[in-house]
């Protein structure tokens, strides 16, 4: 009944309902959930199924939601703790994006806790918990931030049951590994419905590039303002104070534009190279524990086929 007054539109059907009514909830005001909707529809296929399979899992065996069937059944269920904060934190201009680090979030536990049959899993390891206290009430720029400065948001595994996010240099990804420690970097900075995770809209992306181009070259033309034409007829030798004292801030604005750039990149590369390498680790330890599976059940073949074999005899 409250549809009509909130402009929400008809309750969700499909496969995303589920999903789509706990975002609702989360966000609460009215013009946050609208931005939430609008979002929704520009989320990546990826993301959306993500969304979609982690926020649709109740961690109980054989139970599953009418409105939203689920085609990948297993666990252990996925509570990212303070969710909501980071929805209504985020929202509602940059619910885009907000969206999209939960995806993240969603995909990155995943590879921590592989999915597994519930019936093999004890009844207090079908749901895990993962905290993102640290970037619950983080503007955009403050998420981005973190890579630029040489460091990276890391999903660290405490133990069976807990994972938090934190912010580390990326070269602690290694210490973790050699202590044995699960992590995984959340690539927080990957471009998702065209839009920069953390960075700017493409709008305040363009106006800083062609500032920065403009005060690269020097120029003295800003925003549609031509320079004075007095300027280019001072004689030669005649000190021009006015245009130096404006030039030198204008490039080293640009230097230091670039330099932010630079490093930003850099972290980027090597944090994505780090996250290739723990994918790279989870799969071969997802092989190695589909091997020993496999050789226990071509074990527990043998022992029931020469079972069968002395019954007969028998």
């Amino acid at each position: 009944d409250a549809a009509p007054r909130l402009r929400l539109g008809a309750p969700p059907s499909g496969e995303h309902a589920i999903a789509m009514m706990r975002l609702l909830c989360q966000a609460q005001s009215t013009e946050a959930q609208e931005s939430v909707l609008a979002a929704w529809e520009k989320l990546s296929a990826d993301d959306e199924k993500v969304l979609c399979d982690e926020m649709s899992r109740t961690g109980i065996a054989d139970q599953h939601f009418r409105a939203s069937a689920q085609k990948r059944p297993g666990g252990p269920a996925i509570l990212v703790y303070y969710s909501p904060q980071l929805v209504r934190s985020l929202t509602p201009d940059s619910a885009s994006q907000a969206l999209a680090i939960l995806a993240e979030v969603y995909r990155r536990s995943r590879k921590l806790w592989p999915l597994t049959p519930l019936e093999r899993l004890d009844d207090d390891a079908r749901t895990v918990t993962v905290r993102i206290d640290q970037i619950k009430e983080l503007k955009l720029e403050d998420i981005r931030a973190v890579y630029s400065d040489g460091n990276s948001w890391l999903l660290y595994k405490r133990n069976e049951r807990e994972a938090v996010v934190e912010c580390h240099p990326i070269d602690y990804l290694a210490e973790l590994h050699t202590n044995g420690h699960q992590a995984a970097v959340l690539k927080l900075w990957r471009k998702r419905t065209g839009v920069a995770i953390g960075g700017p809209d493409s709008a305040q992306t363009s106006r800083r590039t062609s500032a920065s181009a403009t005060l690269s070259r020097g120029s003295l033309s800003l925003a549609g303002h031509s320079p004075d034409p007095s300027w280019s007829r001072l004689p030669t030798g005649v000190a021009r104070e006015g245009g130096e004292a404006a030039a030198e801030p204008a490039e080293a604005a640009a230097e230091a534009e670039a330099e932010r750039r630079r490093l930003e990149e850099a972290a980027r590369a090597e944090a994505e190279k780090a996250a290739q390498e723990e994918e790279a680790r989870v799969a071969a330890e997802e092989a190695a524990k589909e091997a020993e599976r496999a050789a226990a059940a071509r074990e527990e073949e043998g022992w029931a086929a020469a079972a069968r074999a002395v019954a007969a005899k028998v």
